[in-house]
């Protein structure tokens, strides 16, 4: 029998899940379970790397079985009559060699989150977490513990001598807060597991940690049980600090994490975990600290919005009190400050203010695009402040010797913030200084508003 041919009979009852058909459910199981118990390693054919039309053995069957009751529990289309089942056959897949620790740290292997998803062992565990979601809710949430056979199950491959593997390791990580839902206790319990604080565990503890920083949403209660865990991230960041990532460096979603739990109020910035971030952070993470609050309260963001909005301006104030001292070697986290300037959730006036007070220091603001748009938009409210900005936008753009592009590329929006500028009583005479200067510069299109 070909595997090949029964994998895809497997991938097509996915399709089947996915449009929503009805399915003998029985029926499916029992023909898992028995491709489940038949020799895993049977050679249908002796694989090489020239040859991968079709499958060499039942692994990546396994695989296919793995994804699709993954899929299934995900989306609870099975009838939990059936859950005895779906058990048997998990417990096998649990247990399957793939994936191999050996490869695992060959240079040139996938990052622990991709190989999870990858390999049957890695599906299989991902599905068994996903079996007891459905088990609990099946029972009307009323388990408040991990049932027996996924604890047992859960525990043997925490053992690093029995499951070595950072793929699997990655995903405690990723599922602890399903895991922390299902079972409190145990979680707890287990945190120095997951997280090893050992020395010669520390890649383990950094593969655990950054699955969940990437992964799980901030929540208070967990934040109380990891603080440890936390603070550990906060001064040792560079051992998370990971652009390859795929999908996003550890240490910015760390960043995140802190930021959210801050403007939530549930950290102060006197707290261990922000001095140490400070002190620790490079120039790229703390210049993304207000990029990433700019972004968030761009979004239709509205609950608590004033208490938020007071700390945000709190932790501005500090950060810039502090930072101004030294511009140059700040200008990154200055620059960034274009990301609060250009929500609408602040008062125009502490934006236009404070705008003025970071463009005198750096004569530089990000995102430059939707920091001029907005300029347009205030001028008529705000118009010798907004002169007074665009001048040191302009002039911060001819200093070093890159090539000079603000106005060319914002001519249109510049002339609209001039024009209403000089007719404005209060910057009239400040936007034509400006006017005459940049027609000094060449740019004689501005020619028309100096008459």
């Amino acid at each position: 029998m070909n595997p090949t041919y029964i994998r895809n009979i497997i991938e097509g009852l996915m399709g089947a899940i996915d449009e929503s058909k009805v399915l003998d459910w029985e029926s499916i199981l029992d023909f898992f379970n028995w491709l489940v118990n038949l020799p895993r390693d049977f050679k249908y054919y002796e694989f090489n790397d020239k040859q991968l039309v079709e499958d060499p053995d039942w692994g990546w069957t396994r695989l296919s079985i793995a994804r699709f009751l993954r899929e299934a529990l995900k989306k609870k289309i099975i009838p939990f009559n059936q859950n005895t089942k779906v058990w048997e056959i998990l417990k096998i897949l649990i247990e399957d060699p793939n994936p191999e620790f050996e490869k695992e740290k060959s240079e040139n292997n996938l990052e622990p989150y991709i190989e999870s998803i990858n390999s049957v062992r890695g599906e299989a565990l991902h599905s068994v977490i996903d079996y007891a979601l459905w088990v609990k809710e099946n029972n009307n949430e009323t388990y408040n513990k991990i049932i027996p056979g996924v604890r047992k199950a859960l525990e043997d491959h925490l053992n690093i001598l029995k499951d070595p593997s950072f793929a699997i390791r990655s995903i405690y990580g990723e599922r602890f807060n399903e895991l922390f839902y299902l079972d409190k206790d145990w979680t707890i319990n287990n945190i120095n597991v997951i997280f090893p604080i050992e020395k010669e565990l520390e890649e383990y503890w950094k593969v655990a940690w950054s699955t969940y920083i990437i992964f799980c949403q901030p929540k208070i209660g967990i934040l109380n049980v990891l603080k440890d865990h936390y603070l550990r991230a906060v001064k040792k960041i560079d051992l998370i600090d990971n652009p390859q990532w795929l999908l996003k460096n550890p240490s910015v979603g760390l960043v995140e994490h802190l930021l959210i739990f801050y403007m939530l109020g549930h950290l102060e910035l006197d707290d261990e975990l922000f001095t140490n971030f400070w002190k620790n952070a490079n120039k790229k993470l703390r210049s993304y600290v207000f990029k990433f609050i700019g972004q968030i309260l761009k979004r239709n963001y509205r609950k608590n919005l004033n208490e938020i909005i007071e700390r945000v301006k709190e932790l501005w104030n500090i950060r810039f009190n502090t930072i101004k001292q030294a511009p140059n070697e700040h200008l990154d986290e200055l620059k960034s400050f274009g990301w609060l300037f250009i929500t609408d959730k602040f008062d125009i006036s502490w934006q236009i203010n404070q705008l003025e007070e970071v463009l005198k220091l750096t004569g530089k603001i990000e995102p430059i695009h939707d920091v001029i748009e907005k300029l347009t938009k205030v001028v008529s409210s705000f118009p010798k402040e907004t002169v007074e900005c665009l001048r040191y936008i302009i002039e911060g753009d001819e200093e070093g010797d890159e090539k000079k592009y603000v106005v060319i590329i914002y001519e249109k929006q510049i002339f609209e913030i001039l024009k209403i500028a000089k007719n404005s009583k209060s910057s009239s005479e400040e936007a034509s200084k400006m006017i005459s200067y940049l027609i000094s510069k060449g740019y004689t299109n501005f020619y028309d508003l100096s008459k």
